[in-house]
């Protein structure tokens, strides 16, 4: 164990960037400054008002929040970090419910439990939508942006889930390439042309979606607990089960 951070309330979604770790907690995010690992220190709390953060993203100097509070909570939120001492707020919106968020500058892409968004940040204190695709009914789950790609696991409650891939190099009209039925799966990342989907008790399952039609199915890892999540760094997946950390080596995809 290289350091401890003390948390004294629940954090939902964590991220990392030039030595600092930004936390998004119910209605506040924190930084913290990781330059001492051994002892990482608080450097500022600010209060955000989205009472129910699933994704923060710390792009350059600002900090994405998105959450799936109702009409009433912000539930996305743009701040300025250039002073992380004193955090701006840029913008923010009750409009969305985003359950998962992608930022490509100067495109915000937010999943939503209908339509996933993407939003032109070229004027950081007034986003524009430029595109809304819909969902037909079903309800969100997570994304994972890759080049002209989107990649979405979606489903419903009286639906199979299916990873859903979109083209979007031409952002204003999005085209489904793909949808692949898969079991119920809560993570996803691609890497090289293969999908590796957190699946929890299936474990993880990797396709190869290099056709840019037909996604196939390449095998699966297995593990004593449930996965949660997924994430990917070098030649190694780092899974989240039920407790710790599973690390699994990617030289083979499957």
């Amino acid at each position: 164990l290289g350091g401890t951070y003390p948390s004294f309330s629940t954090t939902f979604s964590i991220d990392i960037a030039s030595n600092k770790l930004y936390l998004a907690k119910a209605g506040e995010f924190e930084i913290a400054d990781l330059t001492d690992l051994t002892h990482p220190s608080v450097i500022t709390k600010f209060n955000t008002l989205v009472y129910e953060p699933k994704k923060i993203q710390a792009i350059d100097n600002y900090v994405f929040i998105g959450g799936k509070d109702g009409i009433w909570e912000k539930n996305f939120v743009v701040l300025d970090v250039t002073d992380p001492y004193n955090p701006q707020e840029l913008y923010s919106s009750t409009e969305y419910r985003v359950y998962d968020l992608d930022v490509s500058m100067p495109y915000i892409y937010l999943g939503s439990n209908k339509s996933l968004t993407v939003l032109d940040f070229s004027s950081p204190s007034s986003p524009v939508s430029i595109s809304d695709y819909h969902f037909k009914g079903f309800f969100y789950d997570d994304l994972f942006l890759d080049g002209d790609n989107v990649y979405l696991i979606i489903g419903g409650f009286f639906t199979s889930p299916i990873l859903l891939k979109l083209n979007l190099s031409e952002l204003s009209n999005p085209q489904v390439e793909s949808s692949t039925p898969i079991p119920f799966c809560s993570d996803i990342w691609i890497r090289n042309g293969y999908a590796y989907l957190v699946c929890g008790e299936n474990g993880l399952l990797v396709y190869d979606v290099s056709s840019s039609s037909y996604p196939y199915y390449l095998g699966r890892y297995s593990s004593y607990e449930n996965l949660n999540g997924i994430d990917i760094k070098d030649v190694y997946a780092f899974l989240r089960p039920e407790q710790g950390i599973e690390i699994v080596g990617l030289s083979q995809p499957v």
